[in-house]
């Protein structure tokens, strides 16, 4: 095992002197947080929790869909990304309306909203923007995205999300009983679920389907296929009364975890997303953010790391684009800034 590792480290040594990556890396994108956690690692399973709209499904999006996608058109166009993306909440449909409304907002300094881009809005979606949707760089954009995200919304129940990987597995590669080969070396696969509380109960409770999942993605999707896996895992509700807000400010912690608060101890990275505004009106500052800088304070969450295997915590303030799905790294003011 030693020389088996050893081989490893200097293959991957020698992937960082040419300039290649040995993960997904975050640095481009969030470069303090890359920090701590270089990027989506094969392997790792990974868990998003905040309270309901603070914003889990977007954070979601934007960390192993949109990053990983930007990743490999601007970084390592050989990267084999397929992400699995098993949309519980909401439909295929809409999932598509905010990536293209996202892409539209990225591209064109203009705003559109899913609202007005489907016509629920008195007024009409502006033509110009039904141009750039319909123009050849915007299509091209869609088709490399479509070769790489696969969105699963008519499927909740534990063995049919199990049975779908599987047979995924075995299409990519050769699979024995205890080992997973891939075809091509290059292949990153991850598995999105949004949300696990969304399981469907089967003919058990959701704590069971739940934990029957979660044992899953950590002995063979993770362990076994070595793929990534992501679980969007709603607070519970009872966190955000005013005993709960007494004591932690309503902040998402590990003991507040819907439905099955043993699942922590699966997870390698848990990121709880907190949004102080929402409880604190007129809200100016919060752990030396400065939110009277930003357009709109209502942008402001911040990201703590309530778990990390891989090394020590952190928290870290962004602002949150709803337009663009995008998070951007904030800059604590000067005089409580951390050198």
């Amino acid at each position: 095992m030693l020389q088996s590792r050893l081989k490893t480290y200097k293959a991957a040594r020698k992937r960082l002197i040419a300039g290649d990556y040995n993960c997904i890396s975050f640095k481009p994108f969030l470069p303090d947080m890359s920090k701590i956690i270089p990027g989506i690692i094969r392997g790792s399973y990974w868990c998003i929790t905040s309270y309901s709209n603070v914003g889990k499904t977007p954070l979601a999006k934007f960390m192993f869909v949109l990053i990983p996608y930007y990743f490999k058109l601007l970084y390592k166009p050989n990267l084999n990304l397929k992400v699995l993306y098993f949309a519980l909440e909401e439909g295929k449909e809409s999932f598509y309306d905010s990536m293209i409304c996202a892409r539209y907002n990225e591209i064109s300094g203009d705003t559109v909203d899913i609202h007005t881009i489907n016509g629920y809005n008195d007024k009409p979606v502006r033509e110009e923007a039904l141009t750039v949707i319909e123009s050849e760089e915007f299509k091209q954009w869609f088709e490399g995205f479509d070769d790489c995200v696969t969105v699963i919304s008519y499927m909740s129940r534990v063995s049919d999300i199990v049975a779908y990987i599987d047979k995924f597995a075995e299409s990519r590669g050769s699979v024995t009983e205890d080992k997973y080969q891939a075809n091509d070396p290059n292949e990153y696969v991850e598995i999105v679920i949004d949300h696990i509380n969304m399981l469907d109960k089967a003919d058990s409770t959701l704590r069971d389907q739940m934990s029957e999942w979660s044992k899953y993605a950590v002995q063979i999707a993770c362990k076994k296929y070595n793929y990534i896996v992501c679980n969007v895992h709603q607070q519970a509700a009872e966190g955000e009364n005013a005993q709960y807000n007494k004591f932690n400010k309503n902040e998402a912690a590990l003991t507040n975890l819907g439905d099955n608060k043993a699942l922590q101890r699966d997870y390698h990275i848990i990121l709880g997303m907190n949004m102080p505004q929402r409880y604190e009106s007129g809200i100016k500052e919060h752990n030396g953010y400065d939110l009277t800088k930003l357009g709109d304070p209502g942008m402001y969450r911040y990201v703590k790391a309530l778990k990390n295997r891989f090394g020590p915590n952190f928290g870290k303030g962004l602002a949150f684009d709803y337009y663009t799905l995008k998070f951007d790294e904030l800059t604590k003011t000067k005089k409580n800034a951390v050198h």
